[in-house]
């Protein structure tokens, strides 16, 4: 038994099943490989599963210890009990989904129960995000590439998928992710970004040869994914980029101006209007670059998208691209997001308890008796009153109450007593505010398993370790 136990011990660890979710998560995003990495997904939710277990008295004790980890084990409840309540309405892909959701939070949960020093929290989210940044940043390469060298180079042609352009689908660049995950992108750059400060404050972690490599890699990833991003022409991306750059700038400026000061205890008059002057004009200005970027695609996006339409059999969606960059100056903002909130809150009226749970009954929402192929209301807020109802959608704001809480209290800090952590806090929270202001206007964190979801949650139970070791930090 003595000789087993370090192999179940192997192949439980709870680090091993983050990254390997995350992996196939990402992978099913690929439409040249989903069909094949599909059916492997129910063999990693197993395993998951199994960590889970196998880890489960530590767990049941941070759960009664820790009150966000109690929220989120509430929450994770209630989206059980609204698919229950709810079995007659598509009970399997309900079930899929919670236990998709169950595989991203206990072998965090199993995780963290395992760590102590910020140093071990910091790097196994490291190696998280080398592993992720490894394969977006090959597929962000790979697309731009592509779409430098031939923009009428045709991908793959796959149901629901067909005629998928390298660079550009329905006018948008989106490389060789699907249409269905613009968010890819923007994971690599933040986790590229909390990866390269994380190797400049805990340069000891690994041999000087291996730093330059992962330095390399992270720059790379830096870079192209924010090209990428850029160039995605999606107004919710845009938007959570501005809130996101408002943010970090804040913050960091904020630390600088009591740098700067060192004997006062708090910032004067005059440098607290600085750093508010200063932040507002990042906030409204960053858009306006991003937005620019964006639009520059225009130009460009009629002629790619004609010059592919001949050799495609099916132009129907290319025509929908091409129409899509014509009046992309004039169209409605909201790309329809409004119409699918009044649904969303008329649903909410039926089941305001417990909600629908997550798939809508017909499969797609239903706006003005006509059936949508949208299968949720792009809005985390509304779809969560949805699919979990008030009482559930109460349990998931604990949540995120919570944490915001413990989060602005440390970052509040006056003077840190380590920058390094304080910097690495801040690159975390960072993507966290962007996940969430992204989410006003699409749906990725939670009720559709998407590869920003299972990132927003590893890195809310982290940091919450993390904030609850060090209060004071």
């Amino acid at each position: 038994m003595n000789k087993i136990k370090p192999k179940i011990d192997l192949i439980l660890n709870p680090l091993f099943a983050q990254v390997g979710f995350l992996s196939i998560i990402l992978l099913t995003e690929l439409p040249v490989i989903t069909e094949y990495i599909n059916p492997l997904i129910k063999l990693f939710i197993l395993w998951s599963l199994a960590v889970s277990l196998y880890h489960i008295k530590p767990i049941l004790k941070l759960i009664k210890k820790d009150r966000l980890i109690l929220a989120i084990t509430i929450f994770a409840c209630l989206y059980l009990l609204a698919a229950v309540i709810n079995y007659q309405s598509n009970f399997r892909s309900n079930i899929i989904e919670f236990l998709l959701f169950s595989s991203i939070i206990g072998p965090s949960l199993a995780s963290v129960t395992r760590l102590k020093k910020p140093q071990q929290i910091f790097k196994n989210i490291f190696t998280i995000n080398t592993v992720a940044v490894t394969i977006i940043t090959f597929v962000s390469v790979a697309a731009l590439v592509a779409f430098s060298v031939n923009f009428g180079l045709k991908l793959v042609d796959l149901d629901g998928f067909s005629d998928i352009v390298v660079g550009f689908t329905s006018g948008r660049l989106t490389g060789f992710f699907r249409n269905a995950s613009y968010a890819s992108a923007a994971i690599g750059l933040f986790m590229s970004l909390y990866n390269l400060l994380f190797l400049k404050y805990y340069p000891k972690s690994y041999a000087k040869p291996t730093i330059y490599r992962l330095r390399a890699l992270f720059w790379v990833g830096l870079v192209a994914n924010l090209v990428h991003v850029l160039l995605q022409n999606s107004n919710a991306i845009d938007i959570a980029l501005s809130v996101a750059a408002g943010f970090l700038f804040m913050f960091v400026y904020r630390q600088k101006l009591y740098k700067a000061s060192p004997k006062r205890k708090s910032l004067s008059f005059s440098n607290t209007a600085k750093l508010i002057v200063a932040t507002v004009l990042v906030i409204a200005v960053s858009p306006l670059i991003i937005s620019k970027a964006s639009q520059s695609t225009v130009l460009f996006r009629n002629l790619i998208l004609k010059s592919t339409a001949a050799d495609i059999s099916d132009k129907s969606n290319i025509d929908s691209g091409v129409e899509r960059a014509e009046n992309s100056a004039h169209r409605d903002v909201s790309n329809g997001r409004i119409d699918l909130a009044i649904s969303g809150l008329e649903d909410f009226k039926q089941k305001p308890i417990f909600g629908h749970s997550t798939v809508p009954a017909e499969g797609y929402v239903i706006i003005d008796d006509i059936k949508e192929k949208v299968l949720h209301h792009h809005n985390l807020l509304i779809h969560s009153l949805y699919a979990v109802g008030l009482v559930g959608t109460l349990a998931f704001a604990l949540v995120g109450i919570r944490l915001v809480i413990k989060m602005f209290d440390y970052l509040f800090t006056r003077r840190p007593k380590k920058v390094s952590d304080y910097m690495l806090v801040l690159a975390l929270s960072t993507f966290l505010i962007f996940s969430v202001v992204n989410n006003m206007g699409d749906l990725s964190i939670i009720f559709v398993t998407k590869s920003l979801g299972v990132v927003f949650w590893y890195y809310v139970i982290y940091l919450n370790l993390f904030l609850g070791e060090n209060k004071h930090a």
